[in-house]
């Protein structure tokens, strides 16, 4: 049984909020024990989680995609470059499972490698085929094409400019860094830490 206040449990979660932290102490096979269950403001995830945005990212898909249905976005070139080297980070989604994979990259080009890892990984562990994968138009899926050709999987591209309708994969971008950020700033690393 591991004993610390919900403050340090939020901590060492990856400042995973406050009630979740609860909800995992009501349940005994988990071993946690609160000592304290007060809720600090935690400066990290309020340095962490400081921005504005600029739209509210929601899917315009929900009904259409079913479960088979995977998003992807690729966010970079990030800056500082981190302690590999990589610039970039790909993430892909699954909508109804939310189940997701996040890779680190050196450049836009490995998206396609990483789409194929990514599809035999879930078919795998799902037992469960990859049907659509949805994407912003960015140019690093373009050797996607003839892939998804050759296997069957509809490669949905979403409209220029409007992050909305590839909102998951936006937002898990988005609640990623935020934790990235949080354990960054609460440890004292350097920003070269976050892959």
């Amino acid at each position: 049984m591991l004993k610390a206040s919900l403050h340090e449990f939020h901590v060492r979660f990856g400042h995973l909020n406050y009630a979740d932290v609860e909800r995992m102490a009501r349940h005994p096979a988990n071993g946690i024990d609160l000592t304290d269950k007060m809720r600090k403001n935690c400066v990290n995830c309020a340095e962490g989680t400081n921005c504005i945005t600029k739209e509210r990212l929601s899917d315009e898909c929900t009904n259409r995609c079913g479960r088979r249905c995977n998003f992807s976005d690729l966010k970079g070139p990030i800056t500082p470059m981190d302690r590999h080297k990589n610039r970039y980070m790909i993430n892909f989604i699954g909508h109804k499972s939310t189940f997701c994979r996040i890779f680190v990259a050196r450049t836009k080009a490995k998206a396609a490698d990483k789409f194929k890892y990514f599809m035999v990984y879930f078919e795998r562990v799902f037992n469960v085929r990859v049907h659509v994968l949805r994407t912003d138009g960015g140019g690093e899926y373009k050797l996607l094409d003839v892939f998804c050709a050759q296997t069957g999987i509809a490669w949905q591209m979403t409209e220029p400019r409007t992050s909305a309708s590839n909102g998951k994969a936006e937002r898990l971008h988005h609640t990623i860094m935020n934790m990235v950020r949080c354990m960054l700033f609460g440890g004292g690393l350097p920003l070269n830490y976050w892959g």
